[in-house]
């Protein structure tokens, strides 16, 4: 008879307007323009080819720096969960980190050719590790967002998609210019190009990041006698909850063909196709058609009222897209160019449903074990996607450093060929397939979403409805 009533009865959330959207996305566009797409897409290539660090050396530290995250990410959400302020759980952090997280960005730039080997290679640990901590005290919060800003699951979706056309548009952005501001600011020295085009991109970056979080409030209520959990039960209570193991899962192999795929494409680029200006116009076009896979994304969700069904079905496209492209990789032709941007529009559109996935399972944790942790749950998400990006990271640098890859040569050899294609196409095939594979076992979509609010409604009353 209990479930006959629920099924009876509608619940009510009060959806956000679309420029608040907009805004909270341009906080994913913040980050990435001044700090985390620039290391993303150059910090590799900047550490071997400038500072003078092995690709070996750089990948260790990429998967280090990321272990790293198994302390700072779980420990941030843990406390800013237990944060309350009149602003708020998660405002106060992203308002007190916005500023060093873009310095230390800039210091991370900051090349010492002169030095000896294991002086570059201590600065370049030390300021990895810093710049590690200072994001997490910027994104894990920004993430929680997601799941106080709004109870509905089309708006969590859409928040997800913003942020992720945002992170798009500023990797678009960071593809167009940045090379040539290195190239202008450094008039043949890359070391100071590099600092100063940093510099740049920086700046703005902490006005927008600062309207984002003045803009973007929280709303949904938090519950008032909840007792501090240790970090240790917030791992056990959430990994009982199978429907965010599948996010979990889905966050890690995002992570791991993001990176693996978006490091190696400058070697691509210059050793393959043999042409840095065509790179930067890829990096643009592929970027633009990521956007529109984002913004896209929350549209298509609405029509399957369904997140899962946008997961799947988008994976085993860009799996299917990825295939052709393989096939236009001898001449960088028609195939090519319509695989690479089919690829980005078709993981972008699911990777917004998996990111705005985080909140629902956060609602049904809430549910089933009486205890809310939005910050926990966006902060282990956001772990095992970076995992999977330090992973990632690191796979590119051991693969060049296997295939035998050697900074500047004017040829390269047949292995190295054999290694950036296999990473470029074969490895994110596989991938795709196995985030369909995973999200067949999700069960969230919208129908059970709601169902969710009632039985949360039914058990604790109106006050953990927002609003």
């Amino acid at each position: 008879m209990a479930d006959m009533n629920l099924q009876a009865q509608k619940i009510q959330v009060k959806k956000l307007p679309l420029y608040k959207k907009i805004i909270y996305g341009s906080g994913d566009f913040a980050c990435n323009l001044g700090s985390n797409a620039l290391i993303s897409t150059f910090f590799l290539l900047f550490c071997t080819d400038v500072v003078g660090i092995g690709a070996g050396v750089v990948g260790t530290l990429l998967l280090l720096g990321r272990l790293w995250d198994v302390i700072n990410d779980t420990w941030v959400g843990a406390w800013s969960d237990k944060t309350n302020t009149r602003f708020g759980h998660y405002r106060p952090w992203m308002f007190a980190a916005t500023v060093p997280l873009f310095v230390i960005t800039i210091l991370l730039f900051w090349a010492h050719p002169d030095w000896g080997n294991t002086q570059k290679i201590v600065y370049v640990y030390i300021m990895y590790f810093a710049w590690a901590f200072a994001y997490t005290c910027v994104n894990i919060p920004y993430t929680a967002m997601t799941a106080v800003m709004s109870q509905d699951a089309g708006d969590r979706g859409a928040l997800g998609a913003y942020r992720m056309a945002g992170c798009q548009l500023a990797q678009v952005a960071v593809g167009a210019v940045f090379m040539g501001a290195v190239a202008k600011f450094g008039m043949g020295n890359d070391a100071r190009g590099y600092v100063l085009a940093t510099a740049l991109v920086a700046v703005p970056s902490v006005i927008i990041m600062f309207i984002c979080t003045k803009v973007s409030k929280e709303v949904v209520p938090q519950p008032k006698d909840q007792e501090p959990i240790p970090i240790l039960k917030g791992i056990k209570l959430a990994l009982q909850n199978k429907q965010y193991i599948c996010v979990l899962v889905g966050m890690f192999l995002g992570g791991l063909v993001t990176l693996g795929r978006m490091s190696i494409q400058s070697y691509y680029f210059l050793v393959v196709q043999g042409s840095a200006a065509m790179m930067s116009i890829y990096l643009v076009a592929t970027g633009l058609t990521a956007v529109a896979g984002s913004l896209l994304s929350p549209y298509v969700t609405n029509k399957f009222k369904s997140k899962p069904k946008t997961i799947r079905l988008f994976a085993l496209l860009a799996a299917a897209v990825t295939f052709i492209q393989f096939f236009g990789r001898f001449d960088g032709g028609f195939l090519f160019w319509f695989g690479g941007c089919a690829y980005n529009f078709c993981y972008f559109m699911l990777l917004s449903q998996i990111f705005g996935s985080t909140p629902d399972c956060a609602e049904l944790g809430f549910l089933k074990t009486g205890s809310r942790m939005d910050g926990f749950y966006g902060a282990f998400a956001s772990f095992w996607h970076k995992a999977g990006i330090a992973l990632g990271s690191a796979l590119a640098g051991w693969v060049l450093a296997w295939i035998n890859y050697v900074p500047n040569a004017a040829v390269q050899a047949e292995s190295v060929i054999r290694g950036l294609n296999f990473m470029m196409f074969i490895f994110p095939i596989i991938i795709s397939v196995l985030m369909a594979l995973t999200f067949a076992f999700y069960k969230i979509d919208y129908k059970r979403s709601e169902e969710i609010l009632l039985e949360l409604k039914e058990k604790y009353g109106e006050e953990v409805i927002a609003d």
